[in-house]
């Protein structure tokens, strides 16, 4: 006999599937492979992907049933992926005869755009449809491939950018979807002969791999928090929170929610209405911004949420005046700091007892004063090279060229100068762009993709209409090509019409992109390109006002409780940094990684269970000894294969387990037996009886399949079964 499986296992998974489990292994592998399908999605079409796919796999699995040895089935279904393009030009010469049409002929170059880049994913449809049909073992494997495939699809995304998805949440639930997939496959694959012990092992095996899965969701947050402190994204992206993830790449299509995010308040007067998240200053040649420059004043002193009051150094930069901002935090990561252009100092608040918020915190802003705003005054800028040095005003080398990087496209430079001819000092170039782009292109959630990928070109040059994102990374591209630093800022803005009280609601449909230009000593001053002018045919429908009832509730509350001061607690008392705030961050990490939490927990119960069993070996005597020396020999036949069913003696599972494993146990079972039911029992034969149950235990665990050990191991029932 061979090594590995035992001989019943190795003839259940010698046979052919059954068609549910050849359909099944075909969904899974095509929900798969729709994860490579993104990456090209602008120029293929999804129809036709999903038909490539449907006729290779059942190319592979009509090869699969014939008499042909193997090699060659696999060489035929391979061949067949190339044949599929022949067949499908001969059906397109065939409705072209009878449909002529320009459209008609260009389904030659449609089908090739989608065919042609997926050639090798073809013919792994069809040769592993071809083999799925012959063995069963084959599906077992093609469970871990499956992954693999997976693991590959998503390897671009490690840039700590996610680019295939608009939402990182929605990439974690692919990698879920594959993982319970892989899981079905396997469970049918192995457990479709009920003689397989392989099966059984399966089937008892799923609820313990549910920490895996859990494992696999927090690698996945892991993933998402990487990105957030690389300036992949504002937030650590969830389901449940709001975050700015379409806007911080351009997507073809966007959709506005609606929900209310936060409560600021602020001086109505104040003339300041961008609430800051984060900044993108890096660009790639895919039309991409991306990271955030850390450089001399122009670094962003304040990303993330301090857990203690904090102060920011001033740079001192002119024409500035502090704003007072509190926000009080609905649906955004607690974790998470949004805050006018130059936050100087925070101080994080304790919510209320019972607060319907998540986290709320004050800020002093320097932000630009009311001159800037005023058109009539000359230009506060004036005078002065941004990329020079000086006083408040210099910015490293290796900064500078980030900031001043707009590609190669030499259409950008040109466009520039043309809009920034006559101007000579950098506010008014920035004003200029500012203007024409409002002036001149048009508002919209449905840009469209760009064939070429050349997404701002398209913009700029061709349709001349997007929604923020567009608009903000075109003018910070026109900004650089003039020579005027600038970098893409993401947040909210604010409605000066919806305040109440000094309060002001911000909600989803308020997440904004806009561009700040170094104004060398005046520091990052916002300028918002975005046309309100719908895009001709298409109308814009959303609202700033928020539901009455549910604003009017809030402000109660507010107005009704006051935060407490960071380090107190609710009857005044000062938290000790060891005491109350070191539980309470434990309790706040634990809660924010709960999937590892989870897993931690069920590694200390095991832990706990194992433990107590080895107490209650080491401390039993006499008959109490020998009845749970025997109980671990019937769990080690169990993680074997054996176990002893309910109308069975003693003798005869023994004898049983001793045929199937080679282990005699039919003399440890009499031993037993006397044991049990003898009057009185011998503690120095008890013992005597624990050694050689112990290691009649090791044999059989060495001569169980090393999976079915390690999953014996990790069963949370054995430690804590009942026992004699």
């Amino acid at each position: 006999m061979k090594a590995g499986f035992p001989e019943p296992a190795r003839a259940a998974l010698s046979g052919r599937p059954s068609a549910f489990t050849r359909v099944l292994r075909a969904v899974a592998l095509f929900a798969v492979s729709s994860q490579a399908y993104l990456y090209a999605r602008e120029l293929s079409l999804y129809p036709v992907f999903a038909g490539c796919f449907a006729a290779a796999t059942v190319a592979g699995a009509v090869i699969g049933r014939t008499p042909l040895r193997a090699w060659v089935a696999v060489s035929a279904a391979v061949a067949a992926s190339f044949a599929m393009r022949a067949a499908a030009f001969a059906g397109i010469a065939a409705a072209r005869g009878v449909w002529p049409s320009p459209s008609t002929d260009a389904l030659y170059a449609v089908f090739d755009e989608t065919w042609l880049p997926f050639l090798p994913l073809w013919a792994w449809a069809a040769a592993s449809a071809a083999m799925a049909g012959r063995k069963r073992a084959f599906i077992v494997a093609e469970a871990a491939i499956d992954l693999v495939i997976l693991a590959l699809s998503a390897w671009p995304q490690g840039g700590r950018r996610v680019t295939i998805y608009p939402h990182p949440s929605m990439l974690a639930g692919a990698g879920i979807v594959a993982l319970v997939f892989s899981l079905l496959l396997l469970y049918r694959a192995a457990g479709e002969s009920e003689r397989s012990t392989v099966g059984k092992r399966a089937r008892r095996a799923l609820p313990l791999l549910v920490p895996l899965a859990l494992l696999l969701v927090w690698l996945f947050g892991r993933y998402t928090e990487n990105a957030t402190a690389s300036g992949g994204g504002l937030l650590k992206p969830t389901l449940f929170r709001f975050d700015f993830s379409q806007y911080l790449k351009l997507e073809s299509k966007i959709e506005l929610g609606d929900g209310l995010v936060l409560i600021v308040r602020k001086d109505p007067g104040d003339m300041n209405v961008y609430l800051r998240g984060q900044t993108l200053s890096r660009f790639d040649e895919a039309g991409n911004y991306f990271d955030s420059i850390d450089s001399g004043p122009a670094k962003d002193e304040s990303r993330v949420l301090p857990d203690r009051p904090k102060s920011f150094p001033d740079p001192g930069w002119g024409k500035r005046v502090p704003v007072m901002q509190d926000y009080y935090v609905l649906s955004l990561e607690p974790g998470a700091l949004v805050a006018m252009n130059r936050p100087v100092s925070v101080e994080p608040m304790r919510p209320w007892s019972g607060s319907s918020f998540s986290s709320v915190y004050g800020v002093v802003s320097s932000v630009r004063d009311a001159s800037w705003y005023d058109e009539s005054v000359d230009a506060p800028a004036d005078g002065y090279d941004p990329r020079g040095s000086g006083a408040g005003n210099a910015i490293s080398a290796e900064a500078l060229r980030a900031f001043l990087d707009f590609g190669r496209d030499g259409r950008i430079a040109k466009l520039a100068n043309d809009i920034t001819a006559g101007r000579s000092t950098p506010f008014e170039k920035a004003r200029a762009v500012e203007t024409y782009l409002r002036d001149n292109y048009f508002y919209s959630l449905n840009p469209g993709a760009a064939p070429n990928g050349d997404k701002i070109g398209r913009f700029l040059f061709e349709t001349k209409k997007g929604y923020c994102s567009y608009f903000a990374f075109s003018m910070a591209l026109l900004l650089r090509a003039s020579g005027i630093p600038s970098r893409i800022a993401v947040g909210f803005f604010v409605d000066p019409e919806t305040e109440a009280l000094g309060f002001f609601p911000v909600k989803e449909n308020m997440a904004h992109a806009w561009v700040e230009a170094w104004m060398g000593p005046y520091g990052w001053i916002e300028f918002d390109p975005t046309s309100q002018t719908p895009a001709p045919g298409e109308s814009i429908e959303f609202s700033n006002s928020v539901d009455p009832e549910l604003f009017e509730s809030l402000l109660k509350e507010i107005l009704k409780n006051k935060p407490l001061p960071f380090g107190s607690v609710e009857d005044g008392a000062v938290d000790s940094p060891s005491g109350w705030q070191g539980a309470r961050r434990a309790a706040e990490l634990a809660a924010r990684f709960w999937p590892l939490t989870l897993v931690a927990l069920f590694a200390m119960v095991l832990a706990a269970g194992w433990t107590i069993l080895a107490l209650r070996v080491r401390t039993a005597k006499g008959r109490a000894l020998a009845l749970l020396a025997w109980s671990l020999v019937v769990d080690a036949a169990a993680v074997h294969g054996c176990r002893r069913k309910a109308d069975e003696t003693t003798q005869e599972f023994a004898a049983r387990t001793e045929t199937a494993t080679g282990v005699p146990l039919r003399a440890l079972s009499a031993d037993f037996d006397r044991a049990r039911f003898s009057p009185v029992v011998d503690e120095r034969d008890a013992a005597d009886f624990a050694a050689r149950s112990a290691r009649a235990a090791r044999e059989l665990g060495t001569k169980a399949h090393c999976l079915a050990r390690i999953l014996g191991f990790l069963d949370p029932r054995r430690p804590f079964r009942r026992r004699p």
